[in-house]
Formats: structure tokens, C-alpha cells, sequence
């Protein structure tokens, strides 16, 4: 039901319908009805009124159900304020689940926000290195990204410039700069400490790699 109201909303089929499969799927426990009302009365979309406290029930409740998808987007709605309010602690909460569950882009930003403290996140430099590690080790860019920022800033590892420089490089040519406003910053930092024959030697080396990744979806 939840799949059928989400196609009829998205066709820009009757809304109303789609709304009454969204809430008979809630009705029937379905944490992605949950999802899709909750996502519907967030942002007053498919011809529902904006609600968020309402939006904030029903997202919490499909996480709790044991939805990732929910529990990812919950996580990053907590970071956004989209609810009225930050709640990094919530925040943090529903990203760690679904870490632990095995989402390697949510173990990557997490741990990116660990290293760096941003979004009112305390620093925990173990933990954001261990969880950019588990991110990389299902090749999600997020972590290649969080690595990087790791060995530039020198949080949690030895700082290793090159290492930092090839990593978020990496992850710029995995899903683009999206995302990663700071990168920038980060790369030049890396790049002032390099001889020009080793920004040389590591741009070929990130051209090799990336010409092994898959393309990204869509392309």
C-alpha cells in the first residue's frame, strides 16, 4: 500500500488517493506508510497540510519499526532542524542504528561528524575513525571523505597529508563535491604540504581508481 501511494503521488495521479493508501498503510502498522505520510506532512506535500511534530511521530515511529531508510533520514532531519529545532543527540542516535545495520554512507557521515565536531557533535576522534573505516570498507564515499579529513587534520590518525589529499580526492570523483562543501578547504590544506611530483603521482593515481568504479547510479 505504501509502495502504490508513493507511485501515485509521484505520477501526479489522484493525491487524495494516494494519501488514503498512505494511511491505510499506516493503519496496517507498514513503517514505509509511516515514512511516506511522515514525509508528507513534513514538508505539505501530495495535498497535505505541513505538520511537523506530526511528521516527527510518524518518521520516529517507522524507525522504530526498524525501517533503515527512515532511520537514516530521521537522523539527518535531527541535523537540519527541520522539525523547528537541532537535536544532535536524536541525531546521532538514529545514525549510529543505522550504522550498526550496515549502512556505510550513514557510518561515513557520522563519522565525519565526529572528527570534526560540526553540527554541535562532541569530537570522538576513535570513534569517527572507526566508523570511516567501516564506511570504506563498503567503498561508500562518505567514508573515503571522513578518512581523508582525518589524515589532513590529523584527528584520531597520524596526520598524513598525502594519504588525505588521495582520499577525499577519491571521493570527489566517486559522487561529486554534493555533500562536501568543505572539501576545498581540506585539499588545499593537504596540497600545501606536497611537492608538485606528488600531487602529480597522486592525481594519477586517483584517475586509476576511479576509472575501477562503478558508475554512479543514474549515469
Amino acid at each position: 500500500m505504501a509502495a502504490l501511494a508513493l507511485v501515485l503521488a509521484n505520477a501526479g495521479e489522484d493525491q487524495k488517493e494516494a494519501m488514503q493508501w498512505a494511511q491505510k498503510s499506516v493503519d496496517m502498522g507498514s513503517p514505509k506508510g509511516m515514512e511516506v505520510l511522515g514525509m508528507a506532512r513534513l514538508f505539505g506535500k501530495w495535498g497535505i497540510s505541513k505538520d511537523p511534530a506530526t511528521a516527527e511521530k510518524l518518521l520516529t515511529a517507522g524507525a522504530q519499526k526498524g525501517d533503515l531508510n527512515t532511520q537514516v533520514a530521521l537522523g539527518k532531519l535531527y541535523f537540519s532542524g527541520a522539525f523547528g529545532r537541532k537535536d544532535a543527540a536524536a541525531g546521532m542516535h538514529w545514525l549510529q542504528v543505522a550504522a550498526d545495520r550496515g549502512s556505510g554512507e550513514t557510518a561515513g557521515f557520522l563519522g565525519f561528524l565526529l572528527l570534526t565536531g560540526k553540527e554541535d557533535v562532541p569530537v570522538d576522534a576513535a570513534r569517527g575513525v572507526a566508523l570511516a573505516r567501516k564506511a570504506m570498507a563498503s567503498n561508500a564515499m562518505e567514508g573515503h571523505y571522513a578518512m581523508g579529513v582525518a589524515y589532513v587534520t590529523g584527528v584520531g590518525v597520524a596526520p598524513n597529508p598525502a594519504e588525505g589529499w588521495y582520499e577525499i580526492s577519491l571521493a570527489q570523483r566517486m559522487e561529486g563535491t554534493q555533500g562536501m562543501a568543505s572539501s576545498g578547504d581540506y585539499l588545499a590544506k593537504a596540497a600545501s604540504k606536497l611537492t608538485a611530483a606528488q600531487l602529480a603521482q597522486l592525481k594519477a593515481k586517483v584517475d586509476a581508481d576511479a576509472a575501477k568504479l562503478p558508475a554512479p547510479p543514474g549515469s
